[in-house]
């Protein structure tokens, strides 16, 4: 017997994020009216760490095909001004109520060690990086009855997840993929730092991974100060993924570790044959700083 939500129409929704910039300029009035329209134009997701003013609030909108909105976000799709607050489209049979109540209940996820915290999903950088971090059956859990997510990825394209399956759970995520979240600040200045450096080229789908694994190389050697942690980062893109395993370079932080020495001044001694020692046949020039 087919399952009678497969033959209903799917509901577009816009999930926006306001604190940065609200190309729609909603007032609190105007946000309760939608809120108390029938049937509701918007739900409001509260933050569960602090009290925000309604207006501050991320926001999910209904979005009828070919409506006054819809022709709105149209043009906010191409400024790069009014882009940076959408979080994606999302599409499902649910009602705004219902997808609403499930994103604010995927907020806050427990932790392994018996605490819970926020989990900044809809922020699109942190939804691109959770797509390579989680299972299929996490993402299911995350998404739930959302059967599509389209959102901006690192490159300024829109990219879609897809879920077949409904996923009534919490994700569960593990302690590793947490300390991979917590290092997101770290990712994201790196992975600016990379675009600034291949200047509009378009960096590969799993770049906050091959960061990630950097940055945890960074953090064993000590190397926290950020122009420093961003130079070990760019320097292992430039190289190869274990470059610190290089003789060359672990004579240098040989020396870092014990003559207090810092990893720029050192690295800015090593020549360009010595770059392609540690790289073998794969430098790429652009990336060392």
């Amino acid at each position: 017997m087919e399952n009678i939500q497969d033959v209903r129409s799917l509901h577009r929704y816009l999930l926006l994020d306001p604190v940065l910039h609200d190309p729609l300029e909603a007032s609190r009035r105007a946000l309760q009216s939608m809120q108390k329209a029938m049937p509701p134009e918007v739900y409001l997701i509260d933050d569960p760490r602090v009290d925000r003013a309604p207006e501050a609030r991320l926001r999910l909108y209904v979005v009828p095909e070919g409506s006054e909105l819809d022709q709105q976000i149209e043009r906010w799709m191409v400024s790069e001004k009014d882009r940076k607050s959408i979080c994606g489209w999302l599409s499902t049979h649910y009602s705004l109520h219902m997808l609403g109540r499930h994103l604010q209940r995927m907020l806050i996820q427990p932790v392994p060690d018996g605490t819970r915290m926020l989990l900044r999903f809809f922020d699109p950088r942190v939804l691109h990086h959770l797509r390579q971090i989680l299972s299929s059956e996490q993402l299911g859990c995350l998404l739930g009855p959302i059967k599509s997510w389209r959102y901006p990825d690192i490159n300024g394209n829109w990219n879609r997840l897809t879920s077949s399956s409904l996923g009534l759970h919490q994700p569960g995520l593990t302690g590793e993929q947490w300390r991979s979240i917590e290092r997101l600040s770290a990712i994201n200045l790196c992975i600016q730092a990379w675009q600034h450096n291949v200047k509009g080229a378009s960096l590969p789908d799993d770049a906050s991974i091959k960061v990630d694994h950097l940055l945890e190389k960074a953090f064993h050697h000590d190397i926290k100060e950020q122009t420093e942690m961003v130079a070990f980062v760019l320097h292992g893109l430039a190289t190869q993924p274990d470059f610190d395993d290089h003789p060359i370079m672990q004579k240098l932080l040989r020396k870092r570790r014990f003559e207090k020495t810092g990893y720029l001044a050192l690295t800015d001694a090593l020549g360009e044959t010595d770059w392609q020692a540690i790289a073998g046949n794969r430098l790429q020039k652009d990336q060392i700083v």
